[in-house]
């Protein structure tokens, strides 16, 4: 208690000693200081409000020199993305190339550039001289395969595939798909795919088809949807050279394509007719012949005039 009093008393004796040095100082001076300070604090309050902060120079091995990840607010919908290990990839874009949109496709393959896709093979009177036209050229193309010819002819099918072209599903049997039943339909779709996956597996190949075009370009809503549920996309032409007629010859073959320039989606035939009662038909030709001899024509002037060829894939992503 006594050491508390003491300590008082001190701190009351250096009390009287600082008002005792103020009341001595004369009053003009102690107004100016006492004015100064006040101005100084109001100068330091404005600087304080206007000035920008400067930021912290940190060390070149500190954290806060790394690139930061922004923390996602609570109803964020990246809050979660810490919690998932493996997020889902963004969903596949189904493309679909049809008559009302195929011009607006093929506007889109590069300049210079032409899609040539051949349907209803592979027979090797036709598919073979056809290849070696292709070869020949140094030129790619795209193949809708029917799989009942592909079980019959794979030999074929392992040298579209190694000469570097593209193999599309064109069904098993090539039916007109919207007079089949979901089953039906199913079946001539996944089949294919097996027997185009199964012959190329002899030879050391994991191949699984991107494209599908409907026979005779006969699709509905319900065809479209299980094309896309099998990972395919669909595509029909925006050139049709009408190889199938038996009036078209190869000079018209080869004026049509030739005429109709870069930027196009072509559809030829190195098979013939595979449905039976079409075959009947009499305005069905029952030769590719005229498709084989107008290539040779068609490639020979695109190189002349610095056109080449891209697949399906290469054209479309």
């Amino acid at each position: 208690m006594g050491r508390l009093e003491q300590s008082n008393s001190q701190e009351s004796q250096k009390s009287g000693y600082i008002m005792t040095k103020w009341s001595g100082m004369p009053r003009e001076s102690l107004r100016m200081l006492i004015c100064l300070l006040l101005a100084t604090g109001a100068l330091l309050s404005i600087i304080f409000v206007i000035s920008p902060k400067i930021p912290q120079i940190q060390p070149e091995n500190s954290p806060s020199t790394q690139p930061q990840t922004p923390t996602p607010r609570p109803d964020s919908p990246h809050s979660q993305e810490k919690e998932v290990s493996n997020p889902s990839p963004a969903p596949r874009q189904f493309i679909n190339i049809n008559y009302e949109n195929a011009a607006a496709y093929a506007a889109q393959i590069p300049a210079k550039y032409v899609v040539l896709t051949f349907d209803d093979g592979p027979m090797p009177e036709y598919t073979l001289p056809i290849l070696n036209t292709l070869r020949q050229y140094g030129m790619k193309a795209t193949f809708f395969v029917i799989g009942a010819r592909v079980a019959q002819h794979c030999d074929i099918l392992q040298r579209i595939r190694q000469d570097g072209h593209e193999i599309a599903n064109h069904t098993y049997s090539h039916p007109r798909l919207t007079q089949l039943s979901p089953e039906q339909m199913q079946r001539e779709l996944m089949k294919t795919q097996q027997v185009i996956r199964q012959c190329l597996q002899r030879i050391g190949k994991t191949y699984q088809p991107r494209w599908f075009r409907a026979p005779y370009g006969d699709q509905n809503a319900e065809v479209l949807a299980r094309v896309n549920r099998l990972g395919m996309n669909s595509a029909l032409w925006s050139l049709d050279t009408q190889d199938w007629h038996i009036e078209t010859t190869a000079e018209m073959i080869a004026k049509d394509v030739i005429q109709g320039g870069d930027r196009q989606l072509v559809l030829m035939h190195d098979g013939t007719e595979y449905n039976e009662a079409m075959r009947a038909n009499p305005i069905v030709n029952p030769s590719r012949q005229p498709t084989v001899d107008a290539l040779s024509r068609i490639l020979a002037n695109y190189r002349a005039n610095g056109i080449s060829t891209l697949t399906l894939s290469e054209a479309f992503n």
